[in-house]
């Protein structure tokens, strides 16, 4: 029996909805159990042991969000120490991929590495993980270092790969380390969604006072050059990089409460208010342009097929895509105003459908483009990427079109969930098994 039929079994017992409500929250699944009240109170308000429930968990709710405590003194000090590592690393003298400073390839892990010592500094079970999943974005760091100085075959492309891929493995061990591991696998997927919703907050905000830094660093120069006081580049670019050093800790504690897990995290003011109002918001002019561009593909027909650039805006859309599927999808089914739930339903469902037309066009230009030329280490990487995320817009597609009642969203949430163990696999894949593919042919 689920959590939400026993609810509506003991509805009218006080007692029995206590001792279950104890359970839930040993068993981690204290969210299955409030959405579940949430329901049972919405199609029969008149109770009133579901009255006081609704407002108990409400008020615990926002009491957990406004008693999170940040610890400001220990971001402080990691972002400062960051922020000398960033600096270190941009000395000219060393030099990595490319001939280019070693800061370059290296910052997202190095970022990571001081986040995850904040997130896990309350917590022994969390910081057993952050060692795991710490230590092991290190060795992959160094294997992918060291064998892009190997001689082989498109060693060039797939140095390339890492400035893209090492972030994106630098941005999973931060989800694995701080997502709830559960038995139940609505509940871990739940998880990751909250993650990768609060991911984009953090992204944002970081965004932001890097603008900040910017303007003020702009400021800074000219009142120098208005005394006509020229910094050396060297030093320019040191202070530059120590500045890009001090944001990502304090990002990450300006939105994230570290003592709590990704779902129960608060996504109810300041940018996370703001994340999916604006995705809903361009959820019906993303429909217009993707039909649009359905209409006008006849006319150019053969354009990604010969022009490398326009493929690249194709593949880049099916990213942009999923993006906003993330965002427009809410942390509770409730956060969306009733009347707009079957709307934002169905423009969920066309703009998968449309991206699906769209991707399967763009992937069947790198195919040919593949047959034609033979393949290299880019179209391999492109074809597994639309691949992937064609196979996950199809999942979401169909997942709605199953689900004739229930939460809606929880469906969406599974997808993405699923979806994030895969660009893991695949970014893995990419950097570990491609290199030693190559070598062997």
């Amino acid at each position: 029996m689920s959590i939400s039929e026993t609810i509506q079994t003991i509805q009218d017992n006080p007692a029995a909805l206590e001792s279950l409500y104890r359970e839930t929250q040993q068993s981690s699944d204290e969210e299955r159990f409030k959405e579940a009240v949430e329901d049972l109170y919405r199609s029969n308000s008149g109770s009133i042991l579901l009255q006081a429930w609704h407002y108990r968990l409400t008020f615990e709710s926002v009491g957990e969000a406004v008693t999170g405590s940040i610890n400001w003194a220990l971001a402080g000090i990691l972002s400062i120490v960051t922020g000398l590592v960033f600096c270190a690393l941009s000395d000219e003298d060393l030099i990595l991929l490319n001939n280019l400073p070693a800061l370059l390839p290296l910052w997202a892990p190095v970022a990571t590495l001081f986040i995850l010592g904040f997130l896990s500094s309350g917590e022994p079970a969390k910081r057993r993980r952050a060692l795991i999943f710490g230590g092991s974005l290190s060795l992959i760091t160094l294997y992918v270092l060291l064998i892009s100085r190997l001689d082989f075959r498109f060693q060039e492309q797939y140095t390339d790969l890492i400035f893209l891929h090492l972030p994106l493995l630098s941005w999973a061990a931060v989800g694995l380390t701080v997502s709830t591991f559960s038995s139940d696998p609505l509940a871990v997927h739940v998880s990751r969604f909250a993650f990768i919703r609060k991911s984009i907050e953090v992204f944002v905000t970081g965004g932001l006072y890097l603008i900040a830094g910017m303007i003020f660093g702009g400021i800074t120069i000219g009142m120098f050059e208005a005394l006509d006081v020229t910094l050396p580049d060297q030093l320019m670019l040191r202070i530059a990089a120590g500045g890009a050093g001090l944001l990502p800790v304090i990002a990450v504690a300006s939105v994230y409460d570290a003592s709590q897990p990704p779902e129960k995290q608060w996504f109810g003011q300041g940018v996370g208010r703001l994340v999916p109002i604006l995705t809903q918001l361009l959820l019906p002019l993303s429909l217009i342009v993707l039909l649009i561009y359905l209409v006008v593909i006849p006319f150019n027909f053969y354009g990604p097929f010969r022009d490398r650039d326009v493929l690249i805006v194709y593949n880049v859309m099916l990213f942009a895509v999923m993006g906003l599927l993330v965002g427009v999808t809410p942390i509770k089914q409730e956060d969306i105003v009733p009347v707009l739930r079957p709307w934002v339903r169905r423009g969920v469902v066309t703009l998968a459908a449309l991206a699906v037309l769209v991707g399967l066009y763009a992937l069947a230009a790198v195919i040919t483009r593949t047959v034609e030329g033979g393949w290299t280490v880019n179209r391999v990487t492109v074809i597994g990427w639309n691949t992937i995320n064609i196979g996950l817009l199809i999942n979401i597609a169909f997942a709605q079109l199953r689900l004739k009642d229930g939460d809606w969203t929880n469906a969406l949430k599974q997808v993405f969930g699923k979806g994030a163990i895969v660009y893991v696999a695949w970014t893995l894949g990419l950097m570990l098994l491609l290199p030693l593919v190559l070598a062997l042919t």
